[in-house]
């Protein structure tokens, strides 16, 4: 699956995870918000909340008709069971008895599921993204300019003299130097960059649709 345009992931992330954190849903609130967002951000929506909801990916277009046919599943449910049914309810039913995509479903808390997620694509000290997801998002980057001509831009960075530095204050002292640094550059970073720690004192930040300068 390619994305639309990258550079809306982090708000749409947000949003999102916001969004499937309250407490109680409301499936007309939910789905009039979710509409909104993708007059704003495009059919990409779907594919991401399917995501965070199920951990399926589809390309936007299916995941919104699939988007479109679980709600109207849970209609149909509601019917049934003379009650009305939680979306989530209905999508699992979706997927289970429809559009069979589950066997065995595993039920998981949204904030959990972060967690997990974050802990596979960031690394621990600096808590910036680790070299094999920047290498993942390297490469569909490089697929997006390709398909679409636009720009992209890579800044490598590394720290100077840090074995020298390290050797003579202690790995201590040197972890929290480059904890620092990562700081300085997710703070120095547009919403929509990616800051990587690539290896060892060594930093990568990707800038889409950021042409040479």
């Amino acid at each position: 699956m390619e994305a639309t345009d990258v550079n809306i992931y982090p708000e749409l992330k947000r949003e999102l995870i916001g969004l499937l954190a309250q407490v109680s849903l409301d499936p007309d609130a939910i789905d009039t918000k979710i509409s909104k967002l993708q007059e704003r951000l495009g059919d990409q929506v779907y594919a991401e909340i399917l995501y965070l909801l199920c951990h399926l990916r589809f390309p936007p277009e299916a995941a919104k008709e699939h988007w479109i046919s679980i709600f109207e599943h849970r209609e149909k449910l509601s019917e049934k069971l003379a009650s009305l049914v939680d979306f989530r309810v209905a999508l699992l039913d979706y997927f289970i008895s429809v559009n069979q995509h589950f066997e065995n479903p595993k039920i998981i808390e949204i904030q959990i599921f972060q967690k997990t997620q974050d802990f596979a694509i960031k690394e621990e000290l600096t808590g910036l993204y680790n070299y094999r997801y920047f290498r993942s998002e390297l490469e569909r980057e490089l697929k997006r300019v390709g398909r679409d001509g636009t720009s992209l831009s890579l800044a490598l960075f590394d720290v100077d003299n840090f074995k020298w530095y390290n050797d003579r204050n202690g790995h201590l002292e040197g972890d929290k130097a480059l904890k620092r640094v990562g700081e300085i550059l997710k703070s120095a970073a547009r919403d929509g960059d990616l800051v990587a720690r690539y290896g060892g004192e060594e930093f990568a930040v990707l800038f889409p649709t950021a042409p040479k300068v």
